[in-house]
């Protein structure tokens, strides 16, 4: 699927946003939200909005430079969540990716952390990133996956 650079063209209602699955040998990194307060707590892969004429990868690779200090090569599309919230409709990209370089530093997350998949059912995600992991793991054929519907903590 081919990603379009955002542009004030789109649907201003939708907000375009890229997330990073950043992989480290069998763990993937996901960053607790400090902010907004119906989201703070949760967890989430990193990311953020794409800012006008910018494309959903090079809008990931800012994020993730001013966000957690880190360099990342920006892999293939893994899926899309269209999601709604309070403030309207948001599209989100999952993208692969891997750290080309750098130290993580937390800027916007209150924490960090490297964690098999299996575990991603011990954190609350994101309503978002929760419907991402189920509907990835059911394509990619991890059907017997220990990802709930519930999250347990």
């Amino acid at each position: 699927m081919a990603i379009q650079a955002f542009s004030k063209s789109s649907n201003p209602a939708t907000v375009k946003v890229a997330a990073a699955v950043i992989s480290s040998g069998s763990r993937v990194l996901i960053t607790r939200r400090r902010k907004p307060p119906e989201l703070a707590g949760l967890w989430e892969f990193p990311g953020g909005k794409a800012r006008a004429g910018e494309t959903l990868r090079q809008c990931l690779q800012r994020e993730i430079r001013e966000e957690l200090c880190l360099e990342i090569t920006v892999g293939r599309l893994l899926g899309r969540v269209t999601d709604a919230t309070a403030a309207g409709m948001v599209e989100i990209y999952f993208f692969r990716a891997l750290v080309a370089c750098g130290s993580l530093q937390l800027h916007e997350h209150s924490d960090a952390r490297w964690i098999e998949p299996e575990r991603l059912a011990e954190f609350r995600l994101v309503p978002a990133d929760r419907l991402f992991v189920t509907r990835f793991l059911a394509e990619e054929g991890f059907r017997d996956h220990p990802f709930p519907r519930q999250q347990r903590k």
